[in-house]
């Protein structure tokens, strides 16, 4: 037992001594390296490419308009929702008006958002009135900057179009595929607003009780958008592409609803990590070139996502899906061949993933929170499966209810199972005490 422990250990030197020499010898993870040490030490602070540039100050603006450039997402605590506009002109209280460039972070309240979403004011209100606020809007608006300078926030809109352009076209029609799954989903109940949350990130119609428990068990990071998405969806379009199509048609048509669902959802900074992950492996199939490791990807994503994205750098989002993916493709071949060198083969591989994973996001999640969630670890393993069996009868659903809609009332009743089971899963788990700084 001993010389098998020495010769354990005598491996792992070895490796963890090829690995050290992999990463000095490549300027790709080197340059990685250097710049997240650069810019997470504070000596280097990454700026927006579209800074608010104006002949006044923002805080002098009282009126504004330009183009929404980001999906209105809901504040996780209040009855407001937050997205980017491209301003293209602003005015004072004074009546001076300039032209304008750059982005302003709006904030704005549910009751304009929410003016066309189904079971929210467009039912009360009887179907009338109301604007459709999306990415790629035209809309002129008032309001005011907040005390602390960090929103704008509105508080009337005067006009909201969609530009009559190519462009502008697609995205209206994007905008108005979004707001039909809001209504298709939300025939579902809570079922459909959870399915709604892991399809589009909109979480208007999740139950913040079981929002709140995803976050205290440890599973954020199951109803934030990320690979595991582009997983499920890339599954589902593999196996049919393949039986229809052949193997490499099948790959081009994967990476064609990739596109799509990072278009169509929003490229969130975890979502856009995994979609360039999964491109740069797409490109190097069909240019035949050496499979990279994952980490040289990794890296090379962290520089590509920096340059395209700066203003992601700084977001907790961002920090955590790239230490989480950092954790497992480091840690997790350690942590499978020596610690869990006594558990069942099936549960090996996920267990080391989330220990990893668990390993790299402690330090992030102690700095922000100042509190980790271990049982977290084990959270994954049980909600995980669950939510994939959840996502795939939920497609499912969708795609035969659009044809067929009177199977919309049996899909319900399935969903709603699942999620009853899911919720009681969670709130299981949430209910286990975390490690807070200070205890």
């Amino acid at each position: 037992m001993v010389k098998e422990e020495a010769d354990f250990f005598s491996c792992e030197k070895d490796r963890f001594q090829n690995l050290l020499l992999i990463i000095l010898h490549n300027p790709v993870i080197i340059s990685a390296f250097c710049c997240a040490v650069l810019i997470y030490s504070g000596l280097f602070v990454p700026r927006t490419k579209n800074a608010f540039v104006s002949l006044m100050k923002l805080s002098a603006v009282k009126t504004a308009e330009g183009f929404i450039v980001s999906n209105p997402s809901k504040v996780i605590a209040g009855d407001s929702y937050f997205c980017d506009l491209e301003a293209t002109a602003v005015c004072s209280g004074s009546g001076f008006c300039s032209q304008a460039h750059g982005n302003i972070r709006l904030l704005i309240p549910s009751n304009i958002i929410e003016s066309l979403y189904p079971q929210k004011l467009y039912t009360l209100s009887g179907g009338s009135g109301g604007f459709l606020l999306d990415k790629g809007a035209y809309v002129s608006f008032s309001g005011s900057l907040s005390e602390r300078g960090t929103f704008f926030v509105v508080e009337k809109v005067d006009s909201c179009i969609w530009n009559d352009s190519l462009v502008g076209k697609i995205l209206h029609f994007r905008a108005l595929c979004r707001l039909q799954l809001r209504r298709l989903l939300c025939a579902w109940g809570k079922a459909g607003g959870l399915l709604l949350a892991l399809l589009s990130g909109c979480r208007e119609y999740t139950e913040e009780n079981l929002f709140f428990a995803f976050r205290d068990a440890g599973l954020s990071h199951i109803l934030a958008l990320s690979g595991m998405h582009l997983t499920l969806i890339g599954g589902i379009v593999l196996f049919w592409g393949t039986k229809l199509l052949g193997k490499k048609s099948s790959q081009l048509l994967l990476i064609f609803f990739i596109i799509f669902f990072v278009w169509f959802a929003g490229a969130s900074p975890s979502l856009f990590r995994a979609f360039l992950y999964s491109l740069v492996y797409f490109l190097c199939y069909i240019l035949h070139i050496r499979k990279p490791s994952g980490l040289q990807v990794l890296c090379l994503v962290f520089l590509i996502h920096a340059y395209v994205f700066p203003e992601h750098l700084l977001q907790i989002a961002f920090m955590l899906s790239y230490a989480a993916l950092a954790g497992i493709l480091i840690c997790s071949p350690v942590i499978k061949r020596f610690f869990l060198r006594f558990i069942i083969p099936l549960l090996k591989e996920p267990l080391a993933a989330s220990v990893g994973a668990q390993l790299f996001t402690a330090p992030i999640s102690l700095a922000f929170f100042g509190k980790i969630v271990p049982i977290g670890i084990i959270a994954t393993l049980a909600v995980s499966p669950l939510i994939t069996v959840f996502l795939y009868i939920g497609l499912l659903g969708i795609a035969l209810c659009l044809f067929m809609p009177f199977l919309s009332e049996p899909f319900n009743g399935i969903m709603n199972m699942l999620y009853n089971i899911i919720s009681h899963v969670v709130l299981f788990f949430a209910g286990f005490p975390a490690f807070c700084l200070g205890m």
